[in-house]
């Protein structure tokens, strides 16, 4: 650490103090960036190139579900395990060939996870290691396949709905309905042929008391 020309002709307990309060200051801002990341509701890790962990917010570490001594300083497989590890592996390869990575991963917990890669490449251009970005979108991913779900049944209410449309021909006196094919057929078999309709015959007032006249029953 340079120290000010201002305080170069200063006693040594000036000079110390100096450094002293430098180092309070670099204390206090890592710790607010620690707290800041611990805050955060998503897995933020980093790997260095030789796939060992050299940090893990808290949310990390409560997914591992371990102490931070079984992280820090572990190399990714060890800590996450043959099964787990093989889902991510090519991911981590490519990140370390200093390609940044975003996928999807359906872990063997039924959780789904949205994870970003991003390299650290040094100034000597050489790929120090990355760092890791993940969120579980497990919920989301249950609610766009209920939305999926839904718009299919839909659709398949919808293609099996018959809808008659056109000019039809009918009878002006009997009512009769021609077809495609030229057949005559009564407007209760041709509508209930062409849709989902299902005919439940009666009469009514008017026809009840024509038919009555027309059976004697009751006067004109």
């Amino acid at each position: 650490m340079i120290l000010p020309t201002i305080f170069k002709n200063k006693p040594v307990n000036i000079k110390l103090s100096y450094f002293k309060l430098i180092k309070v200051n670099i204390k206090m801002s890592d710790n607010i960036t620690q707290h800041i990341i611990d805050a955060l509701p998503v897995l933020i890790a980093y790997v260095g190139n030789d796939q060992k962990y050299r940090f893990v917010n808290d949310e990390y570490q409560k997914y591992l579900g371990i102490a931070i001594d079984s992280i820090i300083g572990k190399n990714i497989q060890d800590v996450l395990g043959r099964e787990r590890y093989k889902l991510i592996e090519g991911h981590v390869k490519t990140a370390l060939l200093g390609k940044g990575v975003t996928y999807e991963a359906l872990m063997p917990s039924n959780q789904t996870f949205f994870a970003r890669y991003i390299p650290f490449i040094n100034d000597d251009k050489i790929v120090d290691g990355f760092s890791v970005l993940v969120e579980d979108i497990t919920e989301s991913k249950l609610l766009e396949l209920e939305r999926t779900n839904l718009v299919d049944e839909l659709q398949k209410a919808l293609d099996e709905i018959k809808t008659l449309k056109g000019v039809i021909p009918i009878c002006s006196y009997c009512h009769s309905i021609r077809g495609e094919d030229g057949a005559w057929n009564r407007l209760e078999a041709y509508i209930s042929k062409n849709s989902d309709v299902v005919f439940s015959h009666g009469a009514c007032p008017t026809c009840v008391v024509k038919a009555r006249v027309e059976a004697g029953l009751i006067d004109d």
